[in-house]
């Protein structure tokens, strides 16, 4: 199917548009059916329509045979877009019910239908059929030469945009009837047999077509036009005699005809030779010319454009009879049983013709435009998802290519003409298990290690090796493993890899099994000179790169407590290492240690604070690597004994409005939040710089806020970050955006957040504590921006880990109702000691919430972190023993919530005024425990009654305890 002109002249210039132009009529049309579809079986279609190309109209009706698989079966449901219309259904004559919606026909039988029972329906249905997706898909009317045309694309699942069907490769219809009535100056060209022509009045002539092989729907083919009809044939010993029929624009008939006559015999003939006889021999060959980018592989029938006839797409497309037509895929995961077939299929007909050399140049070249990703579909949603041309055309023929060597040739070849020939796959349908499962009754051992890497995995086989001479210079040492041929991939690949060792005078072979533990061999050589290995010189294995290593690299340098840990990937199969480690004083490297180490790391305790330099070689026996480059590191011992270091990432601006406030501004409300215990403010903005661990080394607690929507700074140090938190530092975040700055690994191991959202709109009215953290309502005073209506754009929810727990949730201002209640600040623990607590993580500014409850949060949090900082009580904020209220949000247009802490079991009423005293609302009259409790208020009176906006009171009694909120009600 479609070919490689087609994909990068199309799908890639337009894949984007096919996101965004489907229309919500179009979203039922997909990969998968709806588990009612899987109750019954297709046996036969019979498609009778009026197709009149100048109006676009058709009318008619298609007969389905199919037969129950699953008891008590009361409806069919067929896949069918919305907008045609459909008259009736019957079944036997007599009228049946049917539903339409999501683009599902569901049709009521008279009685339920249980295992084996048989049925036919009648649906007669009119309309003007329309494009599915992008352009070019459905029944398609558009002219050529000044005349009109008419043809179907139905791949992949757009056969019903324009007839009832069930649209899904997986139910083969065993026979379709395919009948057409159109003006008498057209020919209708169709899968099977041409069974009849019948001139009719006013100027119309029917043709009836009819396939008896099984089919899949989106192979049904319908094709109007003035056709020139050319008839041959081709005969040999394995197929016998069978029809060729070419269906041409008469303008290209005079070239297009002897092109094909020529090429399609040649074909045959290496099909024939390689996978067996013509599938479709008793119906016929076909092709038939259109205006399509590149071709397609309707059965029986495969369409066009004219300049293919002259190039590998009329090899491709022929190779789908065999490869997707005979034998189909049995869902769309699976399309490189299709795809991957056809190109391969091109390399073989280039050997079969050409020889050796042509053959390795076409796979050369597949290897060459080979993509990264797996080539198993894990989302068929979108055409352009089904067939991205690098995997499952490219690289699934590459693993073709490769499987030939694995199995060799004469198993490979035998296994494809007894797939073709005598398999129990033939006219059916397969899936990627199924193929393997066959190919290991050839193999005669296990091929689940090919297959997985292959197929369900992305990359391609990459390595790294290392070589030297033994001490008597005669004797080569060789070292090598697979990785991961892209930084963002995990597929370790593991195959038989040739080599190919050449020295002066003297040259030999090898073949390795190389995979991630790697393999280490010796080869003796009378001259060393000029020595070169080649990999794969014989292009038997999609390669990445295979990269020639020196030294061990070091992976990462932490700083904890009072030592540095130095980690390093093991060296192939060394297992002993030696470390340099360096001090820097007035720019020059002293060397002021040396070890030999065991394992993958190694643990420095520096003697004085300062930047200190690692260097790594690997030594076996006599000969030792190459030291590694100097990685580099500040230490401190971490002496976080100076109280609080506040992080002040706000840009300094003129305090026009909320988004720019003033430094002095924001600086005065963190120093009255951490009054009473020493703390110190770094503006990062005005030092110009990222921290360093030295900057956050003296400081039991770092409160890093960012209360404007610009870009963070913290990616910058985050290294610094990591090694605080490593030494057991805590951390306070706060801000906007705040997160987008930090890798998904640093947020994930040290703020227990998997993942996040941005909430851009104005929305947010508040966080909702859970205990021991109380609310945190906005200060809708500092919310000057008169659009937002006293709520917080820029906002974050998070996804928390196991190893961390939500402490706020995000309360909607009723634009946004979907992250009502999802956590927006996250308490996480500590990565070395699971019992305590690290860092809490604001997904919104604590600048923007009111300063008596942003107090209360300072010493909540410090009494879960529990830094090494001194708190002097005597000013900070005291938490009232008599009961709290807050309200949120406030102003509220829709509901609002109160939430109050009770400090012992007593009696409790809550009550709403009005402005001018009177009660308009009792919230909760009786006894309640200690403890925090929500009361929620939908803005109405008693009785449901309406209220108008306006200022009203909350009241609450709490034993001897009274306190009032006003509370702003805006409808």
């Amino acid at each position: 199917m479609k070919n490689r002109i087609f994909h990068f002249t199309f799908f890639a210039s337009i894949l984007f548009l096919l996101l965004i132009c489907q229309s919500n009529s179009l979203l039922a049309a997909g990969p998968t059916l709806l588990p009612e579809q899987h109750f019954y079986d297709v046996k036969y279609y019979g498609l009778d329509l009026r197709v009149d190309p100048d109006t676009r109209f058709i009318q008619g009706y298609v007969k389905i045979g199919g037969e129950v698989v699953q008891d008590a079966t009361s409806q069919i449901l067929l896949n069918f877009y919305d907008h045609m219309t459909v008259d009736s259904v019957q079944m036997n004559g007599q009228p049946l019910s049917f539903t339409r919606g999501a683009d599902i026909l569901t049709i009521d039988l008279p009685q339920p239908l249980n295992t084996g029972d048989s049925f036919t329906l009648q649906v007669f249905y009119n309309g003007y059929p329309m494009q599915a997706g992008l352009p070019g898909y459905g029944l398609i009317f558009t002219s050529y030469n000044g005349q009109k045309l008419v043809y179907s694309y139905n791949w992949p699942y757009y056969a019903c945009t324009w007839f009832p069907c069930k649209d899904h490769p997986s139910d083969k219809a065993d026979s379709v009837s395919l009948t057409f009535t159109v003006p008498d100056n057209y020919h209708v060209a169709c899968n099977g047999k041409l069974i009849s022509t019948n001139a009719l009045p006013n100027n119309l002539i029917q043709f009836k077509w009819l396939t008896h092989y099984p089919i899949v729907s989106y192979n049904i083919s319908v094709n109007i036009y003035p056709f020139d009809v050319v008839h041959s044939s081709y005969t040999s010993t394995t197929s016998g005699t069978f029809p060729l029929e070419f269906f041409l624009f008469p303008t290209h008939t005079p070239t297009a005809q002897p092109q094909l006559e020529w090429i399609v015999p040649r074909i045959q003939e290496v099909y024939e030779h390689r996978y067996g006889a013509f599938p479709f021999a008793s119906e016929k060959y076909g092709i038939c010319e259109s205006v399509i980018s590149g071709g397609m592989e309707h059965q029986t029938l495969l369409i066009m454009n004219y300049p293919s006839f002259f190039s590998d797409i009329v090899v491709h497309e022929s190779a789908h009879e065999y490869f997707g037509n005979m034998i189909s895929i049995a869902d769309w995961g699976h399309i490189w049983l299709n795809e991957g077939f056809a190109t391969y299929s091109e390399a073989v007909y280039q050997e079969y013709w050409n020889g050796e050399s042509a053959y390795q140049q076409e796979i050369s070249q597949n290897m060459a435009g080979s993509g990264e990703g797996a080539i198993f579909v894990y989302d068929p949603s979108t055409p352009g998802n089904i067939i991205p041309y690098s995997l499952v055309y490219l690289k699934a023929s590459v693993v073709l290519h490769m499987l030939r060597y694995v199995m060799g040739d004469s198993l490979f070849f035998q296994m494809l003409h007894d797939y073709v020939t005598v398999s129990p796959f033939r006219f059916k349908n397969i899936d990627t298990g199924q193929f393997r499962q066959f190919c290991e009754s050839y193999y005669g051992s296990d091929l689940g290690w090919f297959f997985n890497q292959w197929i369900y995995k992305d990359g391609k086989m990459a390595a790294d090796f290392y070589h030297y001479w033994g001490v008597q210079g005669d004797t080569l040492y060789f070292k090598i493993r697979s990785k991961p041929s892209t930084p963002t991939s995990s597929t370790y690949h593991a195959m038989p890899v040739p080599l190919r060792i050449s020295a002066f005078m003297s040259q030999f072979t090898d073949t390795l099994w190389i995979d991630s533990l790697g393999v280490s061999t010796f080869y003796l050589l009378p001259d060393t000179t000029d020595l070169q290995i080649e990999f794969d010189p014989e292009n038997k294995i999609l390669k990445g790169a295979f990269d020639q290593k020196s030294f061990p690299e070091i992976d990462s340098l932490i700083v904890a407590g009072d030592s540095i840990g130095v980690f390093w990937q093991p060296f192939f199969d060394f297992t002993q290492y030696l470390l340099k480690v360096y001090f820097e004083q007035n720019g020059v490297w002293q060397l002021v240690w040396t070890a030999v180490a065991q394992g993958n790391h190694c643990f420095y305790h520096p003697q004085q604070a300062g930047t200190y330099g690692f260097s790594l070689a690997a030594q076996q026996h006599a000969h030792i690597t190459r030291f590694s480059p100097l990685k580099t590191t500040l230490y401190t011992n971490f002496p976080m004994n100076q109280g609080v270091l506040i992080v002040d990432e706000t840009r300094n601006s003129t305090g026009g409005n909320m988004w720019n406030p003033t430094d002095a501004e924001v600086d005065a409300f963190y120093d009255s939040l951490f009054s009473g215990m020493p703390h110190q403010q770094f503006d990062i903005l005005a030092e110009n710089r990222p921290l360093t661990v030295l900057d956050l080394a003296p400081y039991g607690l770092v409160v890093w806020h960012h209360d404007v929507p610009n870009n963070s700074f913290l990616s910058q140090s985050q290294s610094a970050l990591t090694a605080y938190l490593q030494a057991g530092g805590k951390i306070i975040f706060s801000g906007l955006k705040i997160i987008n700055s930090l890798t998904p690994d640093f947020s994930s191991r040290y703020l227990g957040i998997q993942g996040f959202q941005l909430v851009s709109q104005a929305d947010f009215a508040g966080a909702a504590g859970s205990a021991p953290f109380a609310d945190l309502p906005l200060d809708t005073a500092k919310i000057t921006v008169p659009f937002y209506q006293h709520q917080l754009p820029n906002t974050m929810v998070f996804d928390t880990s196991a190893v961390s727990a939500a402490i706020y949730r995000y309360q909607s201002g009723g634009a946004l109702p979907q992250f009502q209640n999802q956590p927006c600040g996250v308490l996480a623990r500590e990565v070395n000691d699971s019992t305590r607590f690290a860092a809490v993580t604001l997904g919104f500014s604590l600048y923007f919430t009111q300063m008596d409850a942003a107090g209360l949060f300072v010493t909540q949090a410090l009494q879960i972190l529990n830094p090494p900082v001194k708190i002097d009580e005597r000013d900070r904020p005291q938490v009232a023993a008599s009961p709290l209220m807050t309200v949120f949000p406030n102003p509220f247009n829709a509901s609002t919530i109160v939430r109050m802490a009770n400090g012992r079991r007593q009696t409790v009423v809550l009550s709403v005024y009005n402005i001018l005293g009177q009660k308009v609302r009792m919230l909760f009259n009786g006894n309640l425990p200690a403890g925090t409790h929500r009361f929620f208020w939908d803005g109405q009176g008693e009785n449901g009654s309406t209220l108008s906006s306006g200022v009203y009171l909350l009241r609450l009694q709490a034993g001897n305890h009274r306190e009032s909120i006003k509370i702003l009600l805006q409808k």
